[in-house]
């Protein structure tokens, strides 16, 4: 499954359409299906199957009977994205609060999928990658990358990056909390400056900082690699803690983003992630990078 926005709920999108394709090779239509199980209704299933809806793990049981589905492995599956879902309807939302300037865009969807991810892999060309942006520099190239936004709106989303930054940070690594960051850097981000060099030197400072975190691995993609996948645009790979829950890829396009679910989709992105990756700098080479560019910024 495809889709062009992001999913209202990843975890019910795909428990819905694992149940819709199940009961389609019971060979049932929903409304047989409703009445053989006893449980919901036409339209409540529907809502299921389409990912807008929950559903209990009695009702999910006594559909799984009325599809003859006996593997362990299925149900198990199905029980699992029920129990997942359940969770992420409990966790905090703290993007919330900022809806007014996130709902417009659809980026509260994407921090609905960041927050509970385990790992985020992150490629941007040219510039910084958002999810380790110093508000300063962010405030100097969104406007450009996003003209559409008003003043205002940068800087609120400015500040979304650091509260962003702030939960990742923060999060106890000794006790798992918060997802791994496995951050691809442009060697053109770098040179030359793509804003002040006051704000250019704190970013590259941010960035040897953040590369010390435990959770947190930074490598640098080279210029001289030449023509590769990643010229195409930047993107994120998201992987979750729950073997049932699929990898989810995103790529921002001019207008909106998509959000690749099937596994040929998104196994390109992590082929063109791990080719730039082997032919990175080691974090070793990329913090002296960094080093190297802040002391060139001083002549």
């Amino acid at each position: 499954m495809s889709t062009k926005a992001p999913p209202t709920s990843m975890v019910r999108s795909q428990l819905g359409a694992l149940l819709a394709q199940l009961r389609v090779e019971a060979g049932l239509r929903q409304s047989e299906a409703v009445t053989k199980a006893g449980v919901l209704d036409k339209g409540g299933l529907s809502r299921v199957e389409g990912g807008t809806r929950g559903i209990t793990q009695p009702t999910a049981e006594r559909l799984l009977d009325c599809y003859n589905v006996t593997g362990e492995g299925v149900r198990n599956e199905i029980l699992e994205l029920i129990r997942l879902d359940a969770s992420l309807r409990r966790k905090p939302q703290w993007w919330k609060r900022h809806n007014d300037v996130l709902s417009p865009t659809a980026f509260d969807n994407y921090l609905g999928l960041e927050a509970v991810a385990s790992e985020i892999r992150n490629y941007e060309p040219l510039v910084i990658p958002g999810i380790l942006q110093t508000p300063e520099y962010a405030s100097a190239v969104v406007p450009a990358l996003r003209p559409d936004l008003t003043e205002a709106q940068v800087r609120r989303f400015a500040e979304i990056r650091a509260a962003r930054q702030r939960r990742i940070l923060a999060a106890p690594s000794d006790q798992g909390d918060g997802p791994r960051l496995t951050i691809l850097v442009d060697e053109r981000a770098v040179e030359p400056p793509a804003a002040g060099l006051a704000v250019m030197n704190r970013q590259f400072q941010h960035l040897i900082d953040a590369a010390d975190h435990p959770r947190i691995t930074l490598r640098m993609s080279l210029k001289s690699v030449g023509l590769h996948p990643g010229l195409t645009g930047g993107f994120v790979i998201m992987k979750f803690p729950s073997h049932a829950v699929r990898d989810v890829a995103c790529a921002e396009l001019m207008s909106r983003s998509v959000y690749p679910q099937d596994e040929d989709e998104v196994s390109r992105y992590h082929n063109a992630f791990d080719w730039l990756w082997q032919r990175a700098l080691t974090p070793t080479e990329t913090q002296n990078r960094l080093r190297t560019a802040m002391e060139e910024l001083q002549q």
